[in-house]
């Protein structure tokens, strides 16, 4: 989905007048009136060449303009000359509705290098769009940065940007000007489409790019924390950055407190991934909380083998944990901590797994990015809010970092909205 339709022709029939030349005497009236620097630099050839296609056009006499426009285009050579050829051959392509005319004006005007107009910006606009239109995506870009320059406010000249550098692959580019478009909306007191995001999002998964996709997803939850968003934004990084099983797990937990599940299949996976890292107590509730919402009926013959699992799993696991947690404190390998401390937090005893995260940390070789993260998982879940932002924001190797950072986004926008 593009940010923007095919543009039609009523930017440019809404120009407003082209600079149009008077005759000899008018010319000389207004020499009087205005600063010398405003006066256009015309032969002698050349005015007397184009009067005669203006006054034709003043009469709607298009075949009278554009014959006399045949006489003055070989004597146009000056800048402003070059100019009046454009305006007026613009006004005659105009009452023709001829297009590729009408194109063949607008740029004439704006590459003339002459100072008479004062509506560059929406010259340049113009140009931009039927350069886009005609697949010239660099020169649509160069027009539009100009009529940005020049002080256009038309967000379209900053929609129609982006769309061009994605035409040529340049991703990070195109994104730039994207949420360029997006400040200069909201900075105006105008709500940002949501389709502005979800496009961010999209073109930032073409370019395969883990902190774009962090970021643009981020973008999309910010400006709407619904449950959808919160869904797609999750799903969309889990399967971009091809997590392991315990990352996809870090996931599902931050799924389940924004209340993001939706549907059999994703409390069902987020039960598949516990039980697969002996975590019945977790499964259980995945389940649990599908049935509460209606997205699970306990009938059903996935929900009914994993029910199954966990029945058999939880009591021998149970045992395990409080066997394991006793020993954890005083012998075992960091990674051997850490297992326990995770099992503690899929029991809910997050206090006791913040106590055995501080053992894993001081054991040799422990993984400080996935002490952390569980560090932060257990706070958050106690409600020590800053203090779980620090804990992610002490994960630092990718792609646990950017699992982190969506924990921090929760933390500062609390559960999903409706939706």
């Amino acid at each position: 989905m593009k940010l923007v339709s095919s543009v039609s022709l009523a930017l440019v029939l809404a120009l407003g007048s082209t600079v149009m030349l008077a005759p000899q005497s008018a010319v000389a009236a207004k020499k009087e009136k205005a600063p010398k620097a405003a006066a256009p630099t015309l032969s002698k050839e050349f005015r007397a060449a184009i009067a005669p296609a203006q006054a034709a056009m003043q009469k709607k006499d298009v075949a009278a303009a554009e014959a006399a426009l045949a006489v003055a285009t070989p004597l146009a050579k000056l800048p402003d000359e070059i100019f009046f050829l454009g305006s007026i051959g613009y006004e005659v392509a105009n009452a023709k509705n001829d297009k590729a005319g009408i194109r063949k004006g607008i740029d004439m005007m704006v590459d003339s290098g002459s100072k008479i107009p004062t509506n560059l910006d929406k010259l340049n606009m113009a140009s931009g769009q039927m350069a886009y239109q005609a697949g010239e995506y660099q020169k649509a870009i160069d027009r539009l940065t100009a009529a940005d320059q020049q002080g256009s406010k038309d967000i379209n000249r900053l929609l129609l940007t982006a769309e061009a550098h994605f035409k040529l692959s340049q991703w990070a580019q195109g994104l730039g000007v994207l949420n360029k478009a997006a400040e200069e909306q909201k900075a105006s007191g105008q709500a940002v489409p949501e389709d502005w995001y979800r496009r961010g999002v999209s073109v930032s998964l073409k370019s395969k790019n883990t902190a774009l996709i962090t970021d643009w997803s981020h973008k999309l939850v910010r400006n709407n924390p619904s449950a959808t968003n919160w869904r797609d934004a999750l799903i969309i990084f889990r399967d971009s950055a091809k997590l392991d099983a315990k990352s996809q797990l870090d996931i599902a937990r931050l799924m389940y407190e924004t209340k993001s599940l939706a549907g059999e299949r994703d409390f069902n996976d987020y039960a598949a991934l516990a039980i697969e890292g002996k975590l019945p107590w977790e499964a259980e509730k995945a389940i649990q909380a599908g049935l509460d919402s209606g997205a699970v009926v306990k009938t059903s013959k996935p929900i009914q083998e994993r029910l199954a699992e966990v029945k058999t799993m939880s009591p021998v696991e149970t045992s395990a944990l409080m066997t394991d947690q006793k020993k954890a404190l005083t012998t075992g390998t960091a990674v051997y901590a850490l297992n326990v401390a995770n099992a503690l937090i899929s029991h809910g005893d997050n206090d006791k797994a913040l106590e055995m995260l501080g053992v894993a940390e001081k054991r040799a070789g422990a993984d400080l990015s996935t002490v952390n993260m569980l560090r932060g998982i257990a706070l958050a879940r106690l409600g020590r809010k800053d203090e779980a932002k620090a804990a992610f924001s002490a994960v630092t190797a990718s792609p646990k970092a950017e699992i982190g950072s969506f924990w921090k986004l929760y933390l500062d926008l609390g559960a999903a909205t409706a939706g």
